[in-house]
Parts: structure tokens; sequence; C-alpha cells
């Protein structure tokens, strides 16, 4: 891994590209690998824009939205404090200067067109930073999938590859469902919330207005 220089991240290892806090850039792709390597990656986008998570090959892992990276890839239990601050700075409010986190166990429920993907234990995470709050939802088969609601607009949810759709949120009292393209997600935590509100409450009150 490299860091030229504030705010850059470079990874020379197998397809070299450069990160900036907006995520991988071509433009500093080019200026520090050269053409073919912007190529390469432009190549490998595939048409898509460019995911909002990412891991490097060294195995750390970042989060656009959470504005923080971890040592440990998506496990996301030892934040890379030099590595956040050096993606998205040690003044803007990054998840590894200024983030609380909350944890608590939950069982979920994942299904697709009512098959059952994923039935069982998991983990909920909420994350207030100074850009922003997340809720991530980590399953115990690898899969974590944040949930955020931009100032202004509905939730959105995001999966481990960058992917991210609007998501309806249904408010079912102990549960919540969480429904986007053909999956239907509930979460039902092990302990209700202490101040007696209904765990849809919670969630938007995390969120905010």
């Amino acid at each position: 891994m490299q860091t030229p220089r504030a705010g850059i991240v470079c990874d020379p290892v197998s397809s070299p590209v450069c990160y900036d806090q907006s995520g991988l850039s071509l433009g500093l792709t080019r200026e520090y690998f050269g053409s073919f390597a912007e190529q390469t990656a432009l190549r490998n986008l595939a048409g898509q824009a460019p995911p909002r998570q990412f891991r490097l090959s060294n195995g750390s892992a970042c989060d656009l939205n959470a504005r923080t990276c971890w040592s440990d890839g998506w496990n996301r239990q030892q934040v890379n404090v030099a590595l956040s601050n050096q993606l998205f700075g040690s003044a803007n409010g990054t998840g590894a200067g200024s983030a609380s986190t909350q944890t608590r166990a939950a069982q979920c429920r994942m299904t697709r067109w009512f098959k059952s993907l994923y039935n069982g234990n998991c983990e909920l995470r909420e994350n207030r930073t100074g850009k922003g709050r997340l809720l991530e939802v980590s399953l115990q088969d690898g899969n974590v999938y944040s949930v955020s609601k931009p100032r202004g607009g509905g939730y959105q949810l995001s999966d481990v590859k960058g992917n991210s759709w609007p998501v309806n949120v249904n408010d079912q009292g102990r549960s919540v469902s969480f429904t986007w393209s053909d999956r239907v997600l509930t979460v039902t935590p092990n302990a209700a919330p202490s101040n007696g509100n209904s765990f849809g409450q919670l969630l938007n009150n995390l969120m905010g207005p």
C-alpha cells in the first residue's frame, strides 16, 4: 500500500489503483500508475459507478459511507486509525476519530421470493460519525448490510460489494424488515430497547429526520 500524499491511498498489488475519499479515482490511478492501469480499472468497473466500499490487498477494508477503514476487513472490529485519517482526514469527523458505536445481538432472517436464504444470529452496530449515521447488520455468513438515511432522503441499503439500493423499512414492533430488490431482511434484537421504544423508533432516532 502506498500513501503518496494526504487523502490518497494507492494499492500497487495485482491491478494497481488509487483511492481518495470519494472512492476509486481513475485520474489518480493514471497519475501514479499510468494510462494502462487507468484503462484496466475502467474496464473492471464494467460501466458501474465505483463502489462505496473497497478492500485493499493488505486485508484492510474501507467504507466511504462510514468514512472509516478497518484492519480486519469486513469483520469491522479493528478500526485502522492511520488509514482512516490518511484517506478521510483526522479533522473531518471520521469514524476513526469521532465515531461512537453501539453493538447488540439479534436474530436475522433473509428471504428471496419467500425462499429462505439465511436464518440465524446476527449483530447490529449503530455507528454515529461526524458525517452521518449508519446501522450495520452483520450476518454470520459474512454478509454485512449498511442502512443509511441521507439528509432529506429515504433509507438506503448497501452491501460489502458496494452495491446500493433504496430500501423500504417496515416497523413491526420488536422487529424491523428491510425490503429491497427481490429480498427481505427481518431483524429482531435479542433485547428490546431500554427506553421502551420499538426497534423501528430506535432506528428513526438513530437516522434522524
